[in-house]
């Protein structure tokens, strides 16, 4: 098993950006790539994303634990970041973690709604830990 990878303080600063969506991508039980967007927080070398326990990128996490993701930067097509990394399940901090993670991506007002969306059925955190990445695009080279 890879070990956690800590990112450089670039790459923090880029994940730490809030209203960027990442793509996960997990192996679906016919062994095909299965890519849905999500929201995301970056937070001590780890990613937390939230799901349903329903939805089919839970399940496929619990097949095969590990992910990738691709997080393409707001406004700027030739900037974004590959990760790998293995899934750990965790149900603990739910409230306070979906909190968090949706103030990244809706206004105050509208935050109290998107959390009681977020724990109105069976859900999981997927606590993501990077094991490998790489820079994409031109624009981390400006």
């Amino acid at each position: 098993m890879k070990e956690r990878l800590p990112l450089p303080p670039d790459l923090v600063a880029f994940l730490d950006q809030p209203g960027q969506l990442a793509i996960l991508g997990t192996l679906s039980q016919d062994g095909y790539p299965h890519l849905t967007p999500v929201w995301y927080q970056y937070e001590d070398s780890t990613l937390w994303v939230w799901t349903p326990k329903r939805r089919q990128k839970y399940r496929n996490t619990l097949r095969q634990n590990k992910v990738g993701l691709y997080i393409q930067a707001v406004g700027d097509m030739h900037k974004g970041i590959t990760l790998q990394g293995t899934v750990l399940h965790v149900v603990d901090g739910l409230r306070e973690r979906c909190a968090q993670i949706a103030s990244r991506y809706v206004t105050e007002q509208e935050l109290d709604i998107w959390i009681e969306h977020m724990l109105y059925s069976q859900n999981v955190l997927l606590r993501i830990t990077p094991t490998w990445f790489a820079r994409n695009g031109s624009s981390w080279n400006l």
